[in-house]
């Protein structure tokens, strides 16, 4: 039977590129898979700036919920 009232999460980190080998190999020790989503780059602070794997800008449509709003 399902579990009731629970929430189910996915993190999102940042680690330095001179770190990758480390972070793909504490991947491999895990129960769970970890995966790569983009890179952080110098820019206009709180500015975010989506492409896609083409380096197409990516428009998006629908915002998420805005905890300090």
């Amino acid at each position: 039977m399902p579990a009731l009232g629970r929430d189910d999460y996915e993190l999102a980190f940042t680690a330095p590129a001179t770190r990758r080998a480390e972070v793909e190999a504490l991947a491999g020790s895990l129960p769970l898979a970890l995966t790569r989503i983009g890179t952080i780059e110098a820019g206009t602070p709180g500015v975010i700036d989506l492409r896609d794997l083409d380096d197409r800008p990516v428009e998006v449509a629908q915002r998420g919920y805005d905890h300090f709003g």
